[in-house]
C-alpha cells in the first residue's frame, strides 16, 4: 500500500508558484551583458550576476519537492514522462527554432548547427557534452538537460528514497548534504565540466527529502528567506552546490508550510501569473535580448542607457511569455496530454506548481 505523503496538492501550494516569478528575474540579471556590459554598473553586474546558477539550485530543490508530491508519478513511469515532455517540449521546441535562427544570422558555419549538435540538443542531452552550457543552442537549456536526468531517475528511486529518507530522516539528510558538497567540489575543482548532471543529482533529491518528510521549514517566511538569501550570497564566494541548496530547501519548506497552514505568501494575481508565466519567460527571454543587442546600434554606455534598455527587455520578455503561454505553451500541452492520455484521465494529468523553470549560464 502507498506510504501516505504530507505534500499537499500542488493547487495548494501557492507561494510556491509565486517564488518562480522571482527566482526567474534572477536569470534575467544574469544575462544582461550587452546591456550593461559597456556601463560604469558592469563591476556591479558582474559581482551579482552569479544568482542565476543559484536560480537554477532553487529551482532543482523546488522541482524534487513538487515532484515527490502523492500524483506525481500517477499512472506509472511512461504517463509520468508524458506529462513532462508535455510540460517542457512545447516552449522549449519554439526556443530551440529561435536559437537555429540566431546562430544561422550570427555564423552560419557555427558547430551548433552540425548534425549531431541538433539531435543533442532536440533530445536534451547536450549537457552531458563536456562542452557544457556552450552546445546549448538556447542557452538556458542546458539546465533542461539536466532536467531531464532527473525525470528519468525518479520513477525508479521515489519509493525506496521515500521509505530510506522517513526511516532515517537525519542521517539521509546528512547523507545527501554530503553527496551535495562532493558535487560541488567536483564542479568546482573542474573534475568535471560545468554541467555534468549527476552532479545536481544531490540538490534535486534534498527537495524530495523535504517533500517527504514533511519538513516544517521556519516558523517565520522573513528568516527562511534571509537564510535563502544569506546562502546564495555565500555561493558567490565559496561556489559549492551544498551552500545555497541547504538554504532553498528550508525556504521551500517553510513556504509549503505556511501554504498549508492557510497564510499564504506572494498569492496575489500577478505574482501567480508571473509564477505560471515565468517558464515561458525563461526561454523566451534570450531571444529578447539577442534582437535588442542586434538592432541596438550600439551597446549602451551610460547608467540610464543601459537600466533603460534593461527594463523595455525585461517588459518585452513578459509580455512575450505570457502571448507564448496563451497562444502556444497551453494549447500544445493539452493536444499532447489528449493524444497520450485516455479522456477521463486527463483532469489529474495537468499541469502543476512544480514544472518550474530552470535558469541562467553555470559558472566556471
Amino acid at each position: 500500500m502507498p506510504v501516505p505523503n504530507p505534500v499537499a496538492r500542488a493547487d495548494d501550494l501557492p507561494s510556491l508558484t509565486g517564488v518562480r516569478g522571482i527566482a526567474a528575474g534572477a536569470v534575467f540579471v544574469d544575462h544582461l551583458a550587452h546591456l550593461l556590459g559597456a556601463t560604469p554598473l558592469a563591476p556591479g553586474w558582474s559581482t551579482v550576476r552569479g544568482i542565476g546558477i543559484d536560480a537554477v539550485l532553487l529551482f532543482f530543490v523546488l522541482s524534487g519537492f513538487l515532484l515527490a508530491r502523492p500524483a506525481g508519478l500517477r499512472g506509472g513511469a511512461p504517463k509520468f514522462l508524458l506529462r513532462r515532455a508535455a510540460r517542457i517540449y512545447p516552449v522549449y521546441l519554439l526556443a530551440l527554432a529561435l536559437g537555429v535562427v540566431a546562430v544561422l544570422l550570427r555564423n552560419p558555419a557555427s558547430t551548433l548547427l552540425d548534425p549531431g549538435s541538433l539531435l543533442a540538443n532536440l533530445l536534451l542531452v547536450q549537457s552531458w557534452d563536456p562542452a557544457g552550457s556552450g552546445v546549448s543552442i538556447s542557452l538556458p537549456a542546458w539546465s533542461l538537460s539536466i532536467e531531464a536526468l532527473f525525470y528519468v531517475a525518479l520513477p525508479f528511486t521515489l519509493r525506496p528514497a521515500t521509505r530510506l529518507f522517513r526511516r532515517s530522516p537525519a542521517w539521509s539528510l546528512a547523507g545527501l548534504t554530503a553527496l551535495a558538497v562532493l558535487g560541488g567540489e567536483a564542479l568546482r575543482q573542474d573534475w568535471v565540466w560545468a554541467t555534468f548532471p549527476p552532479a545536481y543529482l544531490p540538490v534535486f533529491y534534498l527537495g524530495v527529502h523535504a517533500a517527504v518528510t514533511g519538513a516544517p521549514g521556519l516558523r517565520s517566511v522573513p528568516a527562511a528567506a534571509a537564510l535563502a538569501l544569506a546562502s546564495a550570497a555565500g555561493y558567490l564566494g565559496f561556489s559549492n552546490l551544498a551552500v545555497p541548496a541547504l538554504g532553498f530547501m528550508v525556504l521551500v519548506a517553510s513556504l509549503a508550510a505556511r501554504d498549508r497552514r492557510g497564510t499564504p505568501v506572494l498569492a496575489g494575481r500577478g505574482w501567480q501569473r508571473a509564477g505560471v508565466w515565468s517558464f515561458a519567460f525563461f526561454l523566451m527571454h534570450i531571444p529578447v535580448l539577442q534582437a535588442m543587442g542586434a538592432l541596438l546600434p550600439e551597446r549602451p554606455s551610460t547608467v540610464v542607457a543601459g537600466l533603460g534598455w534593461s527594463a523595455v527587455a525585461f517588459g518585452l520578455s513578459w509580455v512575450l511569455a505570457a502571448v507564448v503561454h496563451r497562444l502556444w505553451e497551453e494549447p500544445a500541452r493539452r493536444a499532447v496530454l489528449r493524444r497520450g492520455t485516455p479522456r477521463r484521465g486527463l483532469a489529474t494529468a495537468g499541469v502543476s506548481a512544480c514544472d518550474v523553470p530552470l535558469p541562467a549560464t553555470p559558472r566556471r
